[in-house]
């Protein structure tokens, strides 16, 4: 028998919104996922007579997925739809009591189970009836009423007393009341004092290290021949050393690298990558180079049917590196902002909150931010990070207002500028830059940057590349720029802006720009070498006029 867990319900929730008949839909049997025993844990048992052998105990947690997954597939259809087969008795009659109450009230119900821990408390001597109590049950549910547009996101903890009985072979729910959650303590293990003297902590607006403000100077990294997904396919050792060496000499403290969720893995970690991230740890902390670790990089699936491996990929991924002393923070996601229009600025913050507790949960030590594209998105969820991170690529002018305006919004929380940049790629195509207006640019902004009291900042990024992903960036306006924003070059001599990042750069002795300076690039020589050509021609064939014309 195939027991429907979350998995087989993302299938599901996709199937219906396609506008297929559901009830066909239902016909289906999903498939056994792969992580069914990592969705749901006995803990240890609170009861101990008649012993529950661990076949009838499989088979207990499988009817109880299988319930929690009819319960959800019931509210989606808007009906109790089988409800029967897994539920029973008072148990059953609720169910379909509220289920039914919720399709007259016109509201329309999605609802993820996300993790059991069950705890057995009774098992009858005839094998006919069990009793636990499920620990701290994670649901979420995605609630919508009518036609209206918005919906709301409602992440819930709760435990779960329940009774199961076997009847004609089969396990089915008879006693189901929820009460408040009182999940099992357990209190984190103590650091060593070598530990927490290595561990980056927030001390009101401001970052310490070891008894001593910490202020990030750093930048964004990927090698240069190895970009984005290439870099963990092809990771090299001798090359990470080599670069965060140069970080070092460049004056630079900070590194922040990215973890794509499918290439890592998923819910089941791809261990080769998950070595190389804890080797690149490694090498940063023998060099002193503390590391933002960004999680879920090139993820846009916010749907709550798919909570449960988000959950687990944390689980598994932040657990076994929490003890890496390199790492500074865990960066939940860059730049969520931008999946806003293809999700809902709700859904997206109710996922945001929900793995950062995760996060939390498994590694309380290590701080946690949010990598947000712009300084005004960054005002959102400040309760839920210990600094505030934001990206700002407008205009240096404008930069002073719009801090202000985050500082205000985020009070008593540091500000940390993640990414900041300017590219020199400089063609026939509009908007290129110079190696010397990226100098310019980077003077300008770091100079007003100064003049607030901030965590520090980080730019994008060391290194120009050989090449981006096409899967990326597609057009010559998205690419050009893209290949060109390191402050080092592909052949690794450093641009000028390269000697300003560190915290002792003396910004003001950047060259101001020549006047006229934008009209030597390839874009205006080219337009001006076609309007001479449309001149020349315009006064030859004028010429010939006047000739004919005896003019």
């Amino acid at each position: 028998m195939a027991y429907l867990t979350l998995t087989g319900l993302a299938e599901l929730v996709t199937y219906f919104n396609t506008g297929a008949d559901p009830r066909s839909a239902l016909n289906l049997i999903p498939a056994v996922p792969p992580d069914i025993d990592q969705r749901l844990e006995w803990l240890p048992d609170q009861y101990h007579g008649h012993e529950l052998e661990p076949f009838e105990r499989d088979k207990i947690s499988g009817a109880y997925l299988h319930a929690w997954g009819q319960w959800a597939i019931s509210y989606e259809v808007g009906k109790p739809y089988g409800l029967s087969t897994y539920f029973a008795g008072a148990a059953l009659e609720t169910m379909s009591h509220n289920i039914e109450q919720a399709k007259e009230a016109d509201w329309q119900i999605q609802q993820s189970d996300l993790y059991h821990q069950l705890e057995l408390t009774f098992y009858a001597d005839d094998g006919n009836t069990v009793a636990f109590t499920d620990r701290a049950v994670d649901l979420v549910q995605q609630i919508q009423h009518g036609d209206e547009e918005s919906a709301q996101i409602i992440n819930s903890v709760a435990d779960y007393e329940v009774v199961m009985m076997l009847e004609q072979g089969r396990w089915r729910v008879r006693r189901w009341i929820r009460q408040p959650a009182t999940p099992p303590q357990k209190e984190p293990s103590p650091l060593s004092d070598m530990a927490a003297r290595q561990l980056v902590t927030r001390q009101g607006v401001e970052l310490w290290l070891d008894g001593q403000p910490y202020q990030i100077v750093g930048v964004n990294y990927y090698p240069s021949q190895t970009p984005w997904l290439l870099f963990w396919e092809h990771y090299r050792t001798e090359q990470i050393l080599s670069d965060l060496r140069l970080m070092r000499g460049l004056g630079l403290n900070t590194v922040r690298i990215f973890v794509p969720f499918e290439q890592f893995g998923g819910a089941e970690l791809a261990s080769l990558h998950v070595a190389h991230l804890r080797d690149f740890l490694q090498k940063a902390d023998e060099l002193d180079i503390k590391v933002i670790v960004t999680l879920f990089d090139l993820y846009t699936d916010y749907q709550i049917a798919s909570w449960a491996t988000n959950r687990r990929h944390v689980v598994d991924l932040v657990s076994a590196l929490a003890d890496e002393p390199a790492i500074l923070a865990w960066d939940i996601k860059n730049e969520p902002d931008r999946d806003y229009a293809s999700n809902s600025p709700e859904l997206v913050q109710a996922w945001l909150r929900y793995i950062s507790q995760q996060v939390r949960a498994h590694d309380p030590y290590h701080l946690i931010t949010i990598g947000w594209s712009t300084p005004q998105a960054a005002s959102a969820l400040v309760e839920t990070v210990d600094f505030v991170s934001y990206h700002y690529y407008d205009r240096a002018e404008d930069y002073s207002a719009v801090l202000s305006e985050l500082q205000r919004a985020a009070s008593d929380k540091p500000l940390l500028l993640q990414e900041f940049g300017l590219p020199t790629w400089n063609s026939i195509w509009p908007n290129g830059h110079t190696e010397a207006e990226q100098a310019a640019y980077y003077a300008d902004l770091l100079t007003t940057h100064a003049e607030f009291e901030t965590a520090g900042y980080m730019v994008w990024t060391l290194y120009d590349f050989e090449t981006v992903p096409w899967s990326l960036f597609k057009l010559p306006w998205e690419r050009g720029p893209q290949t060109f924003m390191g402050v080092i070059r592909t052949d690794g001599k450093f641009k000028p802006a390269a000697y300003l990042l560190s915290p002792h750069a003396n910004l003001s002795a950047v060259p101001p720009l020549a006047w006229g300076h934008r009209f030597t690039k390839p874009f205006w020589l080219n337009l001006g070498f076609w309007i001479a050509i449309m001149l020349v021609g315009l006064l030859w064939r004028g010429g010939r006029w006047l000739v004919r014309n005896n003019v």
